[in-house]
Order: C-alpha cells, then structure tokens, then sequence
C-alpha cells in the first residue's frame, strides 16, 4: 500500500542521492553475473548496489527485528542497527551479551516502553535468545493499530537516535578529515 519506488526513494545510510543509472534496468550490461542481480518489480538490478539499501517490504513494518553478527565475541553494530536508526524505526535487537546496553552507553535511546531488555545481560546464549524471542512473541497476536499506538510514546526516542547518529557519523568525518590533512 505505501508503493516504494527505489527509483525515487532510495537512500544511502549518509543520506546522499544514489546515482539512478545504478539502479536501472542493467540487462545491457554483460560484466555482471546472474548472481550479481536481483529482480525486483520485474527489473533486474545491481545486487551489490541494491544491498546497501532495505527491500521496500520494510517499508511496509513499524519495527523491526534485528539479529546482529555474533552471539558470542565482541560487541559490533552493523548496517542492520543503523538503518533502523537512520529511518527513526524501533527495532528489538540480539547480539553479543549486553549489545542493547552498549548502544545506550554510547548514547542511543532504548525502547523500553515496548520491550524489557533484561535479556540482553543474560550470559548463557540461549537464555539470552530464548529471552529476546519471549520479547517478540508478546506483539505476535497484537493488531498492527495496537502497536502503532505504542510507537507513539517513543516519536522523541527515534528522533533523538537517528540525531545521535548523525553527530556521531558528523564526528569520524571531522576526525578523518583533520587526520588527513595531518598528513
């Protein structure tokens, strides 16, 4: 029902314009694999391009659930935590232990009005999983308009988190830049 075109409405994560000829229909183009494309709407797309962005069915959720690279190890955000930021969409995330705290000590705002991340401090894996899907199937059997109601108490959340972001990204470019221009 929302038609997202990503012709006109993809953007990167830094929110910069995306060339359209990288989208376009890339039949003519005989460097690429099968295996480098992906069909979407009937047009066949540059895949490496195309994964920097969300599938448009996203577009149609009012959160998201986020399963980040490691259980165990380090604590490492990806572009699967900063897409959801960037489009001021709540997610429930699992990762190594504490990775939600992590990202409120750097910080970013957690969503405790809609879930008790409790789970995320558990340290057998599997009580913290077990924990991280008790979360989920609470919202399961919900109406979609039950839950948007609750999206409403976070509105100032998920701005001041894609803000947060923005600085920060605002921050390493500084820094990169003064860095460079040292040399």
């Amino acid at each position: 029902k929302n038609k997202f075109d990503i012709e006109k409405n993809a953007r990167t994560l830094t929110e910069i314009e995306l060339c359209n000829m990288w989208l376009y229909d890339i039949d003519g183009d005989k460097d690429l694999k099968d295996s480098d494309t992906i069909i979407v709407d009937g047009k066949k797309l540059n895949k490496t391009v195309f994964n920097h962005f969300l599938p448009k069915e996203s577009f149609e959720s009012c959160c998201d659930v986020v399963l980040e690279s490691y259980l165990i190890g380090p604590t490492y955000f990806t572009e699967k935590t900063w897409k959801q930021i960037v489009l001021e969409r709540p997610f429930i995330m699992i990762g190594a232990k504490g990775i939600n705290h992590h990202l409120r000590d750097l910080g970013f705002k957690l969503y405790d009005e809609i879930f008790n991340y409790d789970y995320d401090l558990e340290d057998n894996d599997l009580v913290r999983l077990k924990g991280f899907w008790a979360q989920i199937e609470r919202y399961l059997d919900l109406e979609v308009s039950e839950f948007e109601k609750k999206l409403k108490l976070i509105k100032e959340k998920l701005i001041h988190n894609r803000n947060v972001y923005i600085e920060k990204l605002s921050f390493i470019d500084k820094t990169l830049q003064q860095s460079a221009d040292d040399c």
